[in-house]
């Protein structure tokens, strides 16, 4: 089978996510004080400081518009092979309308399969239906549990932002902290407790215990932070870059590498 252009779709989007990693480091390298800042306060027990996180300077937009890109050539090099392939084996018209089905749910794509799908070959229907999202199944290994909801899986998130990306360019304002990195003058350091997840502006960081520290020590924190898309669903919070390259070596390797083989 021909994969060119879907290869060369693959390509593109690779060439974007290069891009967008560049941006992303430009934004997330920036010094303290530019893009964000980091406020000790006090809390009731006096052996604690908590730190909040504050952004100071949003994601610029072009961001956003990089993860539509990518994200574009991603969906479009699954439409290009599935009209390749299924051109020899479906009705004119059924062809004008096909795209790569992506289904979270058996009996949407049994539906699809039987009004749309049913000339195609056996081999070819087999290897569609095993990379949909409800299988949740690759090569024989169960996916981590992060895959185990068919809304996580690669091809479920592909199309949730790529539907998300038509109407607007993906939100981007929730941070993830990557890693919290505590200096001390002298004596032993508190025991440190990073917060999970993402944060909104304003929300606590970090949590610094001095319960075993010496009174007098003197701290200087420091944050680093990620990008995450700020979605519905398990796809919410997520690292941002780590969607996007799990996405495409999925679509790379899973997808468009296996219909190949046909």
């Amino acid at each position: 089978m021909d994969i060119e252009i879907p290869l060369l779709r693959i390509k593109r989007a690779q060439a974007q996510l290069d891009t967008l990693k560049d941006e992303l480091d430009r934004y997330t390298d920036r010094s303290q004080g530019e893009t964000h800042t980091i406020v000790p306060e006090g809390d009731d027990d006096p052996n604690v400081q908590h730190f909040r996180f504050f952004l100071r300077r949003v994601p610029p937009r072009i961001i956003g518009v990089l993860i539509g890109e990518c994200v574009h050539n991603l969906r479009a090099a699954l439409d290009n092979l599935f009209f390749t392939y299924a051109g020899p084996h479906v009705s004119k018209r059924t062809l004008r309308e096909i795209d790569f089905p992506i289904c979270v749910e058996r009996d949407v794509f049994e539906a699809k399969a039987a009004s749309n799908f049913k000339n195609l070959p056996a081999k070819g229907l087999g290897l569609l239906r095993s990379v949909q999202p409800y299988r949740r199944e690759y090569e024989g290994r169960r996916w981590n549990d992060r895959w185990r909801d068919p809304h996580a899986h690669p091809l479920a998130m592909l199309q949730r932002i790529s539907n998300s990306d038509k109407h607007r360019i993906p939100v981007i304002a929730l941070i993830n902290i990557v890693e919290t990195s505590i200096a001390v003058s002298t004596g032993k350091a508190p025991r440190v407790m990073r917060a999970n997840g993402c944060l909104d502006d304003g929300a606590i960081a970090a949590r610094l215990d001095f319960s075993d520290s010496e009174p007098d020590i003197h701290i200087q924190a420091a944050l680093t932070f990620g990008i995450a898309l700020d979605e519905w669903g398990p796809i919410s919070g997520m690292p941002l870059t780590e969607v996007l390259i799990g996405i495409h070596q999925y679509i790379d390797l899973a997808v468009v590498g296996e219909f190949g083989k046909l």
